[in-house]
C-alpha cells in the first residue's frame, strides 16, 4: 500500500487536489482589482503586442519559408500556430511554424 501511495501518478493527483482546494479558498477579486489588471494588460498589449504590421511580417516569413522549402518538397505547406496565430503574442515572441507534407 505504501508503494502505491508513493507512485508518481498518486503524488501528482494529490498535488492537483491540493491546488484545486487552495484555488477554491482564494477570495474572488474585486472589481477594482480586475479593472487594474485590465489596464495593465492593455498597456502591455499596446507597448509590446503584435500589431497589423508585425502580423503581416510574420505571415511573410512563413510564405518565404514555404516557397524555399517547396523547391525540395513540392506541395508542402507552412502554417503559423501559437501566439502569432492567436494574436496574443508579443513582438519578442517566437514565430512557431508547422510544416505540412
Amino acid at each position: 500500500m505504501r508503494e502505491h501511495l508513493k507512485a508518481a501518478r498518486h503524488l501528482q493527483l494529490e498535488k492537483t487536489r491540493t491546488l484545486t482546494t487552495t484555488l477554491r479558498l482564494l477570495p474572488r477579486p474585486s472589481p477594482l482589482l480586475l479593472g487594474g489588471i485590465q489596464v495593465m494588460l492593455e498597456k502591455v498589449n499596446k507597448e509590446q503586442g503584435l500589431d497589423e504590421d508585425d502580423l503581416a511580417a510574420r505571415n511573410n516569413v512563413a510564405r518565404q519559408v514555404e516557397k524555399l522549402l517547396a523547391t525540395q518538397l513540392p506541395g508542402c505547406t507552412v502554417t503559423i500556430y501559437g501566439s502569432s496565430f492567436s494574436g496574443f503574442g508579443l513582438r519578442s515572441s517566437s514565430l512557431d511554424l508547422k510544416l505540412g507534407l
